[in-house]
């Protein structure tokens, strides 16, 4: 994902890593909004799993810690510890999940989500990491009339993309229920 602060350092396939607490926060909360899901029985894709030789897939490290959860992972960047080396967006999906959550490209948010849409079961979720002002601008708003999210969890200490510092930019876990469209979403901040 990447931040205006951030076109001058810009990575390769919007690719910045996401810190780990940032994934726990969301998923406590998440857990409590949504006690009826069962994160540890579910089916879990995440098209946009991140790590490096050094660094952990941030959403599949955090689910490998809380149970029995099956997590499928796909990344576009050959050296990613996803199992499958792929576009999310030209992939096809072998069968329908529980819940896709990721951190996706900001470029290519809209076209996650839609996608992410489409793969999940009736009643499963989608949950996208997004900068809080992706809610903002007359370009999305026809998507966000057709696509309200049933939740969005901002978090009030800003992730750190980047060494040394945070980019001043507020983010949001914002959250989809296929099936679901309410009038409005539910804000809770973490």
């Amino acid at each position: 994902m990447s931040s205006t602060n951030r076109t001058a350092i810009r990575n390769d396939n919007d690719y910045y890593v996401t810190p780990l607490h940032t994934v726990a926060d969301f998923f406590a909360v998440f857990r409590l909004l949504e006690p009826k899901f069962c994160l540890s029985e579910a089916q879990i894709l995440d098209p946009s799993a991140g790590g490096d030789r050094t660094t952990p897939m941030p959403y599949p490290s955090y689910l490998s810690s809380i149970g029995n959860c099956t997590v499928s992972t796909l990344d576009i960047r050959m050296d990613s510890r996803a199992a499958i080396k792929k576009d999310y967006l030209q992939w096809e999906s072998p069968g329908k999940f529980d819940a896709v959550f990721t951190n996706p490209p900001f470029s290519v948010a809209i076209a996650f989500i839609q996608k992410a849409l489409s793969e999940v079961r009736p009643g499963g979720y989608v949950g996208m990491l997004l900068r809080l002002n992706f809610l903002g601008s007359l370009k999305r708003k026809s998507f966000w009339l057709a696509h309200m999210p049933k939740w969005i969890i901002v978090h009030a200490r800003r992730p750190s993309f980047i060494k040394g510092g945070n980019d001043s930019v507020e983010y949001a876990h914002i959250v989809w229920q296929k099936g679901l469209i309410p009038a409005h979403s539910r804000l809770v901040i973490i």
